[in-house]
Order: structure tokens, then C-alpha cells, then sequence
């Protein structure tokens, strides 16, 4: 499991209730624990896996820059840029919009896991300069300045070139590859608690993603399989599933803290009607039993079904021989 699927996971498991028999409260920790296990670099005293070592610790070395650190992509041991600021943010508007959810030791280790992945990554700016960045990576960006800043200049920023770099383009996805989802949702935000006209061009794109999850509005809607799982065809699974169903519980926040409803043409859907389907991706077990095979590459299942054939057909031939 890759760092960017563990940060969504966690943030579900703070939000979502748990009445039923699973321990999420002991799924939250291995959650954020997952983290501990990705480190690279010089590991400190306070590491709890301690099966772990120090590791690639002449990384960058060949570029006479010091890129130690940070966290490997999965079991492969490679670090990749775009998915770990992609986690590191997670964490962040995890901590930022719902610590109050998160018990005082669960809200530090967030913490100290987002430090980690902020510090690498701020070394490697610093050492990697004058690199491309992704169109929707700059609003991304402006919108998280605004957001801690207040400034103006970037609010601004986010007005200018909302339409030249991307934000109505492809606004139904939100992963570490494509943040145009979750630019709408987070400059929705800031619509909702201050009612500023030239963002709600944001907000309104964001409604739209919303209205997008439910199959009785009008319009394109969200892919789900047969059994209710969301998900994005030819991509990561549950990657996806989990970070858009973020976004439904951060959107039903915004609504209810302003006492709305979304509205979608003639529908109006309740904030508490976002979340039950959010609830539903993760509690709801049967959806993800019912869905898996359905969006495993085709490829794999042909394969798997031929072997199986042709297995079957040599035991048959040996007992037909007997």
C-alpha cells in the first residue's frame, strides 16, 4: 500500500463513526504507524518500528546534492515526489480541518508524520531547482498559500487563471496525479464561510463533482461497479476510492457548517446523504467482496480463466487415461 492510499484511509477511520464491531480506533493507529514503516534515510530514536534501519543514505550523492530522507513509494524502496507531497498534503488537511476529531496522541503522530515528509521535501526544493510543475499543481498551490496565508495576491492568482490552467478540466478525479477535484473542493471552502463572488466559480464546479456521485442527478456521474465501489477505470483502486470519498466527507462539512444543502438542478441531496456513501466505500465490506473481481484488470482475469482452462483440461485428459 502506497503512502497517498494510507494518508486518505486514516483520515476515513478519524471521521467515520464506529458503531459496529470493527476496531477502527486500532485501524487509525496502524494507519498513521504504516508511515513509520516507509521512512528513509536516518531513522530517530523515537521510531516505533524497530525492525527498521537507517537506509539509502547516499541518496542524491551522485547529483553532489543530500536528498536522504522522506518516504519510499511502497516495497520497492523508490521515492517518488508527486506521490509523497500528494501524501504529506493529506495529512495536513487531515490536521487541519478535522484535528478536533483526533485524540491528542493521534493528532501528534499525524504530525510528526507530516513533518517528516515536509521536511524532505523542502530539502529537495531547495537543491532541485527550476523544475516543471503540472498546471493544476499551481493552483493547488495558491489555494493552500491562501488558505494559511490570507493573503490576497494568491486569492488573485486562483481568480486569473482558474480557466488557463485547468480547474474546469477533468474536475472529477483527485489523486496524487490530478488535485483538480480537491482545488475546487478546498477553495469551496472559503465561498462557503465568506460568500466571496470571484471564487464561487470554484465552489460551483465543485457542486457539480458532488452532484456527480449520485446517479438520480443529471449529468455525468462517478463510475461505480456493480456492487457500489467508486472507482477510477485502469487506476489504483482503492487510491481513488478513498480519496474521493474524502472529499464527500470534507464537502458534507462545508454544507452543514453553513447550513446547506446541494443542490443539483431540481435534487437536493442532505450533507448527511454524502457521508452515508462515503461511510458506505469503507464500512460497508460487501460493496468492496461484490466489487473487486469486477475492476481487476481484464487482462489478469482472461489470463487467470485460460489458466484455469487449460489446467482443467489437462486433469481431465490424466483421468481420462486412468
Amino acid at each position: 500500500m502506497k503512502p497517498s492510499i494510507c494518508s486518505s484511509i486514516y483520515l476515513l477511520f478519524v471521521l467515520l463513526p464506529t458503531v459496529i464491531s470493527h476496531n477502527y480506533s486500532d485501524a487509525l493507529k496502524k494507519s498513521i504507524l504504516f508511515f513509520e514503516g516507509q521512512r528513509s534515510g536516518y531513522l530517530p530514536r523515537e521510531q516505533r518500528m524497530t525492525w527498521r534501519r537507517d537506509s539509502a543514505l547516499n541518496d542524491g550523492k551522485n547529483l553532489n546534492a543530500d536528498l536522504v530522507g522522506g518516504y519510499y513509494d511502497a516495497g520497492d524502496n523508490v521515492k517518488f515526489h508527486f506521490p509523497m507531497a500528494f501524501s504529506a498534503t493529506m495529512l495536513a488537511w487531515s490536521a487541519v480541518d478535522f484535528g478536533s476529531y483526533m485524540s491528542p496522541a493521534d493528532l501528534r503522530e499525524n504530525l510528526v508524520a507530516l513533518r517528516w515528509g515536509t521536511d524532505y521535501l523542502l530539502k529537495t526544493v531547495s537543491q532541485l531547482r527550476n523544475r516543471i510543475f503540472v498546471h493544476e499543481e499551481l493552483l493547488w498551490g495558491a489555494a493552500w498559500l491562501r488558505r494559511a496565508t490570507g493573503k490576497a495576491s494568491y486569492s488573485k492568482y486562483l481568480v486569473d487563471n482558474r480557466h488557463s490552467l485547468g480547474a474546469d478540466f477533468n474536475y472529477y478525479e483527485f489523486g496524487w496525479d490530478n488535485k483538480v477535484g480537491g482545488v475546487n473542493v478546498l477553495v469551496a471552502k472559503e465561498a462557503f464561510e465568506k460568500n466571496v463572488p470571484e471564487i464561487a466559480p470554484y465552489r460551483d464546479t465543485a457542486e457539480q463533482m458532488m452532484c456527480a456521485y449520485f446517479p438520480e442527478t443529471a449529468g455525468p456521474h462517478m463510475t461505480y461497479t456493480p456492487g457500489g465501489l467508486l472507482y477510477k477505470p485502469g487506476s489504483n483502486i482503492l487510491q481513488n476510492t478513498v480519496a474521493l470519498s474524502f472529499l464527500l466527507l470534507t464537502y458534507a462539512g462545508y454544507l452543514s457548517k453553513s447550513s446547506q444543502q446541494l443542490h443539483c438542478g431540481s435534487v437536493k441531496i442532505h450533507p448527511e446523504s454524502l457521508r452515508h456513501l462515503a461511510k458506505r466505500q469503507v464500512t460497508d465490506y460487501r460493496v468492496l467482496e461484490q466489487s473487486m473481481f469486477h475492476v481487476l484488470d481484464t487482462r489478469r482475469i482472461d489470463g487467470y480463466r485460460k489458466h484455469r482452462r487449460r489446467r482443467y483440461e489437462g486433469d481431465r485428459r490424466s483421468l481420462l487415461r486412468l
